[in-house]
């Protein structure tokens, strides 16, 4: 409870009197340290779902070696994320 009073009230004076928040720069630092573990500790299964073959081989690389990958989740799938819906219970 102490932990969570403290991160709000962090929050809140950031807020009221930290400088301006710069979305896209706190955008581009999340994505930098966005493995491709993260992703595929769920979506594993790529290449058994169907879908079109172009997609199965732009998977491929990623899927073989994840952690050797150049390439990264995000570089093609920036915009997708788990967002959920504005009602408090949302699945």
């Amino acid at each position: 409870l102490v932990t969570k009073a403290y991160a709000g009230g962090k929050d809140l004076y950031k807020h009221y009197f930290g400088g301006p928040y710069d979305a896209k720069a706190m955008s581009e630092k999340v994505l930098a340290h966005m493995d491709n573990q993260i992703c595929l500790h769920c979506h594993n299964s790529l290449l058994i779902k169907p879908g079109s073959s172009i997609a199965r081989m732009a998977h491929q690389e990623v899927l073989n070696r994840p952690d050797e990958s150049k390439i990264k989740c995000i570089d093609c799938h920036e915009d997708v994320a788990h967002q959920r819906q504005s009602k408090l219970f949302s699945p």
